[in-house]
């Protein structure tokens, strides 16, 4: 829970009492909208990830009157008291008042108040040092210093799940619990997240296991894009069986500084929402059916255009400015033109009177010949290739070798 709220301050400390958390927000309360809206948040978190009842909170201008302000509401009101003065506050709240509770109610002291006008000299005699100190550090008169939290460089965290399900409505549920708690981790390092591995534990043996990879195009600490993410990779997941625990791990981080919106979409929108289209379509498909075209400067058409995984995390090719002179473009536009899907290996065809057949059905040429011959110096390359009909209308891409031998070789769209 400390890590959890280390998004809303830096200083982050725990309390003397069990479930006491220690929030320095003077620093941050404008950010959040002022104390009130903050409140608001912290509750609607503490209740997302899954508090069993609403929390207490305590203001205060020291870490322990903040405290004692909050054990003091445990009890008190359900309304919020505006800043209340700790005179009222009763002495057994405070926790080193406990080993003199009664002594204390012998002399008829029960509340705070009742006990500032006695004389120092005689109550540190009598009940010691220690509650005097603790009462000066509430009223700000010594310092008080907390050791703060510090969250882990790296966020790995799991949930056991009530009973087993495969179920994925349900699983979703947990997920969105552990991505909460992974969305704190990067709001308080000021990271944003690029990889995670969710892990599906299906049995009491660490092999009995389902992990699943996903990448983002940028960091992000955006609820809406991981979790929808989430829904496509697990709406295409097989589950072997039910799952009894589910584990969140942050693969690669990186510096995250926000974003900036802009006022009117440009370049930079079409380049997201391309990215956010390659994000769902890697999660809902796999890593390897996303692919993306290199060129290389080569005649052969297998090597000039090669196909690849596309890596969503490097970021997207840019079409550069071509440096050929324009005369030389519309030349090149004035050529045969060729498929973007090639065949992994070229396919002999049948010849049938003269004339290439697919699939038993000849083909009928309809441009061509275009005649490409390369590497001359290691294995000479000599085809003439043609586009070509087949009997359904589709077009495809087909050559012929000097030794008049045809082959199928790619399709067009």
């Amino acid at each position: 829970m400390g890590q959890w709220a280390l998004q809303f301050t830096p200083d982050v400390a725990l309390g003397q009492h069990e479930q006491v958390l220690l929030l320095e927000v003077a620093a941050s309360l404008r950010l959040w909208g002022g104390r009130s809206a903050l409140l608001n948040r912290l509750e609607a978190g503490l209740a997302s990830l899954g508090w069993p009842e609403p929390p207490c909170f305590g203001l205060g201008t020291t870490p322990r009157s903040a405290e004692w302000r909050a054990r003091w509401r445990a009890e008190g009101p359900s309304a919020l008291p505006e800043a209340p003065s700790l005179g009222g506050l009763p002495l057994r709240l405070i926790p080193e008042a406990q080993p003199h509770l009664t002594v204390l109610q012998g002399m008829g002291l029960w509340q705070l108040q009742d006990l500032q006008p006695l004389p120092r000299a005689g109550l540190r005699r009598r009940l010691g040092p220690a509650l005097l100190e603790a009462i000066d550090a509430a009223l700000g008169r010594v310092p008080d210093p907390r050791l703060p939290l510090q969250a882990p460089a790296t966020f790995s965290q799991s949930m056991e799940l009530p009973e087993p399900s495969a179920q994925i409505e349900l699983l979703l549920l947990g997920i969105e619990r552990l991505w909460l708690a992974c969305q704190a981790w990067l709001i308080g390092l000021q990271l944003g997240l690029v990889r995670l591995r969710l892990v599906f534990h299906q049995g009491r043996r660490e092999q009995d296991t389902q992990a699943v990879l996903l990448g983002l195009s940028e960091p992000t600490q955006q609820s809406s894009r991981v979790m929808r993410l989430v829904r496509e990779r697990l709406g295409a997941l097989q589950l072997h069986q039910a799952v009894h625990r589910l584990s969140w791990e942050v693969v690669q981080a990186q510096p995250w500084d926000g974003q900036t919106p802009s006022l009117f979409p440009g370049l930079a929108q079409a380049q997201q929402d391309l990215r956010g289209l390659c994000e769902r379509l890697e999660a809902r498909l796999g890593p390897e059916q996303v692919c993306v075209l290199s060129l290389h400067d080569s005649h052969c058409p297998e090597v000039a255009g090669q196909m690849h995984p596309l890596a969503i995390d490097r970021p997207l090719p840019r079409p550069s400015p071509s440096r050929w002179p324009e005369a030389f473009q519309r030349s090149a536009a004035l050529q045969p033109p060729r498929p973007l899907w090639l065949l992994d290996a070229p396919q002999p065809l049948r010849i049938l009177g003269h004339r290439p057949c697919l699939r038993g059905t000849p083909l009928r040429l309809r441009m061509g010949p275009e005649r490409i011959e390369s590497q001359w110096w290691e294995a000479p390359l000599r085809r003439d290739y043609f586009v070509a009909e087949c009997e359904d209308q589709r077009l495809v891409w087909i050559y012929r070798t000097p030794e008049h031998a045809w082959f199928l070789h790619g399709h067009f769209g």
